[in-house]
C-alpha cells in the first residue's frame, strides 16, 4: 500500500523510494485519524479504525486539529521535485511539524548528509524529534526559524506560509534552493515559490503550484500583504 501511495506521488526513482520508506503513520499519531474534509475547509471526519492503510491516501491528516495544523501531501509532490538531486547533501527544514517531510528529506539526502530541522512549537519539536530517532543524520531543534541565523546549506523547504525571509536567502550556498509558500493573510491560497542562488550574486524564482498553509510567524511583511501586486 505504501508503494502504491509513493507511486502516485511521484514519477522520480528516488522521491518514490524515500515515500515508500518512511512510514507516515508514525509521524501522524496513532488512529483514528481525524481527516479535513475536502468538500468543507472547517469540518474533519473520523477514519473507522486505526489500519495505517487510511492515511496512504491524498488526504490532509489533523496533527493539532484546533489550531488547523495538518498534515498533507499533494504540494510535496511539487517540492521535491527540484531538490531531489542526489548532491543535495544539506538541507534545512524550518516549520518541521511532526517531521513526516524531514524524514522524506533525510532519505533523499542520505546518511552521509544532514538535515537540520526546525519547530517553534515545543510539543511539535519533541514529536518530530521522537519520529525522527531513526535518521541518525537529522538534528531536530525547538526554535524560531524566523529569528534564528542558520549556516550556509543547499536545500531550504519552508512549511509555512510567509511573504519573505531575507535571512534564508543568506543561508543558500551556491545553487542552493530555497522553496516556500508564499502566502497573504488575508486572500486566501497563494503558491510555492522555487528560489535558487546563482552562481553569480544573482538570484532566480519561479512559482510551482498553489498552496495554502498556515502563517510563518515573524516572516510576514505587511507592506507586502496589501500589495495588489499579489492580489
Amino acid at each position: 500500500m505504501r508503494r502504491n501511495f509513493a507511486t502516485r506521488l511521484s514519477e522520480f526513482t528516488r522521491s518514490r523510494d524515500a515515500f515508500a520508506t518512511v512510514h507516515r503513520e508514525d509521524f501522524v499519531g496513532r488512529g483514528p485519524w481525524r481527516f479535513l474534509s475536502p468538500m468543507n475547509a472547517a469540518e474533519y471526519w473520523t477514519s473507522d479504525d486505526a489500519d495505517p492503510r487510511h492515511v496512504y491516501h491524498d488526504v490532509l491528516i489533523a496533527t493539532d486539529e484546533e489550531r488547523g495544523i495538518n498534515n498533507g501531501l499533494r504540494v510535496y509532490g511539487h517540492i521535491f521535485r527540484p531538490c531531489r538531486d542526489q548532491d543535495w547533501r544539506s538541507r534545512l527544514h524550518l516549520g518541521c511539524g511532526t517531521g513526516y517531510y524531514t524524514a522524506i528529506a533525510a532519505e533523499l539526502t542520505g546518511t552521509a548528509g544532514s538535515v537540520t530541522a526546525i519547530e517553534i512549537d515545543p510539543m511539535l519539536a519533541e514529536k518530530a524529534r521522537a519520529a525522527l530517532s531513526a535518521w541518525h543524520q537529522v538534528q531536530v531543534r525547538n526554535q524560531d526559524g524566523a529569528q534564528t541565523t542558520f549556516d550556509p546549506v543547499d536545500v531550504i523547504m519552508v512549511s509555512a506560509g510567509a511573504t519573505h525571509h531575507s535571512s534564508w536567502l543568506n543561508a543558500l550556498r551556491p545553487r542552493g534552493r530555497l522553496l516556500f509558500p508564499m502566502t497573504t493573510a488575508r486572500r486566501g491560497p497563494g503558491a510555492m515559490l522555487l528560489v535558487t542562488r546563482c552562481h553569480t550574486e544573482g538570484i532566480a524564482a519561479r512559482f510551482l503550484c498553489r498552496a495554502e498553509f498556515i502563517d510563518f510567524q515573524g516572516a510576514r511583511d505587511a507592506m507586502m500583504e496589501t500589495d495588489s501586486r499579489l492580489r
